[in-house]
């Protein structure tokens, strides 16, 4: 098994979402986003 760190961020597209999704990056997080349109 895989010791990968994984986020899903919803909203990511702007504000806190977005800060969450960059800061998660970052860290070393392999993050998927979604976003509403």
């Amino acid at each position: 098994m895989s010791e990968r760190k994984v986020a899903f961020v919803t909203g990511a597209s702007r504000g806190i979402g977005r800060a969450c999704a960059i800061s998660l990056a970052q860290a070393g997080y392999d993050v998927a986003v979604s976003r509403e349109r």
